[in-house]
């Protein structure tokens, strides 16, 4: 579930990156080369590897897109507090630290919701 997990944070960095370019009326932002170099091909073979026949479930695949939504929020949010210095850089460095937690916590706790349910392996 760690894998497909961050494969989720990553898609949303993605759409993130892409979406501004568009919104921008194609303009270049710092994040859009490694988006379709990187994060594009490497979150879309991961979910390919990850869910399907015989894999996990699609439901596990909206949970990990939801929790990447969280996790970049957060990562977005504390950004913005940084960069209009209601934060400094302390805060923002605990912030991201403990972003992670959150990020590593929840992909674990979602491993075991149910005993495991959500996250196993589709015998189908």
């Amino acid at each position: 579930m760690m894998t497909a997990g961050m494969a989720g944070l990553i898609l949303i960095n993605a759409i993130s990156h892409t979406v501004a370019s568009i919104a921008g009326g194609g303009e270049y932002n710092s994040g859009l080369f490694s988006a379709f170099v990187l994060f594009w091909p490497i979150t879309l073979w991961t979910f390919y590897a990850c869910f399907g026949k015989g894999k996990l479930k699609y439901s596990a695949l909206l949970v990990v897109i939801l929790i990447g939504v969280i996790g970049h929020g957060v990562l977005a949010g504390s950004v913005g507090l940084y960069a209009q210095n209601l934060i400094g850089d302390y805060g923002a460095a605990v912030i991201q630290v403990l972003n992670a937690v959150l990020m590593v916590s929840l992909w674990y706790a979602v491993g075991k919701i149910r005993g495991g349910k959500l996250a196993e392996v589709r015998n189908i």
